[in-house]
């Protein structure tokens, strides 16, 4: 987002962590006139802003991979907030394999592999910036 800044964007930062939104406001020092508003938001939930708010919607740093089963009501959101034409870009990281706790990732490594399933399905179906709300869970 700070890249975007720097190119003269506007932008809007939404994270679920205050202190990931911290770091952003120290990163993005001396761009705070690109910066619209900074606010706490999780990527399931983005009824802040209306539908069509924004031309591009950038979903970077994995949150989608966070939110396990939900990732496909995540791209809804980034989907609505995204004006007609515009584009959703999305990041995600396999977490399968992250924790390190004896057998959390052999109990968990099923549920937090299907959000990256879920991105490698539209990219195989090439729709992964062309999706509408109503299209999402129809892919298979």
């Amino acid at each position: 987002m700070i890249e975007l800044a720097r190119l003269g964007a506007e932008v809007v930062v939404a994270d679920l962590s205050p202190r990931q939104l911290e770091v952003n406001g120290e990163a993005a020092a001396g761009l705070e006139d690109r910066i619209v508003e900074r606010f706490r938001a999780d990527v399931t939930n983005l009824s802040r802003w209306d539908a069509a708010s924004f031309d591009p919607a950038v979903c970077y740093g994995g949150p989608l991979s966070y939110v396990l089963d939900r990732a496909e009501d995540g791209v809804a959101e980034l989907v609505r907030v995204t004006r007609p034409g515009g584009h959703v870009l999305v990041s995600f990281m396999p977490l399968v394999g992250a924790s390190t706790s004896s057998g959390a990732t052999a109990r968990s490594g099923a549920r937090r592999s299907s959000a990256r399933d879920f991105f490698l399905r539209l990219l195989i179906t090439g729709t992964s910036l062309h999706l509408r709300p109503s299209s999402i869970r129809s892919v298979d």
